[in-house]
């Protein structure tokens, strides 16, 4: 069930990855994917990003993982002078942190004090923190 999760959302950031479009773009439709499945499926999103390591070893050879492909969207937005210096995997991974922290936090307030399920008006200030993060200063 989770590798059918997994897939799923790599299949989808894979389409995001070789499109014809601005990196900024790109990293833009990340995050609103994201949020998307997160709205969709909540419970398989969290298990798939939050808890992949723990079912790795079980994953086919052949797996395409998220953060390898938001990786190759950081090197290329790096070769077009877009994405701040820094290893791109490490840049992924701050990406990827800025869309999942306000998830995780959502989880745990109060209810109805950080809707990112039902309340879609917290998803800009999410896509301007992590461009912010990962984009070269102007």
């Amino acid at each position: 069930m989770a590798s059918c999760h997994l897939q799923d959302f790599s299949t989808r950031l894979k389409q995001i990855t070789i499109a014809h479009q601005p990196v900024e773009e790109k990293l833009r439709d990340v995050i609103r994917l994201c949020l998307t499945m997160y709205r969709e499926k909540p419970a398989a999103f969290n298990f798939v990003v939050l808890n992949t390591p723990s079912f790795i070893p079980q994953l086919p050879a052949d797996t395409v993982y998220p953060l390898d492909l938001i990786e190759q969207i950081m090197a290329a937005g790096q070769r077009k002078g877009i994405v701040r210096r820094g290893q791109p995997n490490l840049l992924a991974a701050i990406f990827l942190g800025c869309i999942l922290r306000p998830i995780i936090v959502s989880q745990l307030a109060e209810p109805g004090a950080l809707d990112l399920i039902h309340d879609d008006r917290h998803q800009q200030v999410i896509l301007d923190a992590a461009l912010a993060a990962v984009t070269r200063p102007a």
